[in-house]
């Protein structure tokens, strides 16, 4: 019997850039990295990623267990929303 890993809880946003604000959100990238950095240092990996037009932006944390991602969503939802 085969077993698998157990996975990791992560969440993913992908935000679509208002025209004209792609330099805004490429400048608050990193800010936001190392704000959730700072905040959630059992975070196993956080980033952010624009696609090449810049029309879309996408958000990926991955999580040791849910009760981090649980403070994640509401330290981002806080900050960011």
């Amino acid at each position: 019997m085969e077993q698998s890993a157990p996975q990791s809880p992560s969440c993913t946003s992908t935000i679509t850039i208002s025209e004209g604000l792609a330099g805004r959100a490429q400048s608050r990238g990193p800010t936001a990295v190392d704000f959730i950095g700072a905040r959630e240092p059992q975070l196993i990996t956080y980033g952010f990623y624009i696609d090449e037009d810049a029309a879309k932006m996408t958000v990926v944390a991955v999580h040791p267990d849910s009760a981090p991602l649980e403070l994640h969503m509401d330290i981002g939802t806080k900050e960011f929303a």
